[in-house]
């Protein structure tokens, strides 16, 4: 597979879920400011999808099969303590950046502070992680080899 089609599937893969885009960029020996690169984009892609879909099928969606879920008591709960900017800081990396724009608009979340806060979320997370994933191998085995 060459480098193009690596970058192309790890920003598809983010699109639904940060967890298995970051993992994929490493496994794919990519360069870890284009695993940044890539899963920002895919995931913000996702983001940004999700809530142009419109207010109807979010509505739809949510009653059907998330109302009743933990994902949404929790999505709920952090809606109520910290409103859009902490919803869309920490639950793309908890419940993945497509579900939490659907829950924030499902939990009357301001899709515009929403999309920005959830963008910025899934950036912020999106660094963090490959700057852990890159560093934190090479800390740890220097502390084996002591």
């Amino acid at each position: 597979m060459d480098y193009a089609a690596k970058l192309l599937t790890v920003a598809m893969a983010s699109i639904a879920e940060l967890w298995v885009s970051i993992p994929m960029g490493f496994l794919f020996k990519l360069v870890p400011i284009d695993i940044v690169l890539a899963t920002g984009l895919g995931a913000s892609i996702g983001v940004a999808a999700v809530l142009l879909v419109g207010a109807p099928l979010r509505d739809r969606v949510m009653s059907r099969f998330f109302r009743q879920s933990s994902s949404y008591a929790r999505s709920a709960s952090i809606m109520n303590r910290y409103g859009a900017i902490g919803l869309g800081l920490l639950a793309p990396i908890i419940f993945g950046a497509p579900l939490t724009a659907i829950l924030g608009i499902a939990l009357g979340a301001d899709a515009r502070r929403l999309a920005l806060w959830s963008i910025a979320g899934v950036w912020l997370w999106t660094l963090g992680l490959v700057i852990l994933g890159t560093y934190a191998p090479k800390i740890l085995l220097s502390f084996i080899a002591l």
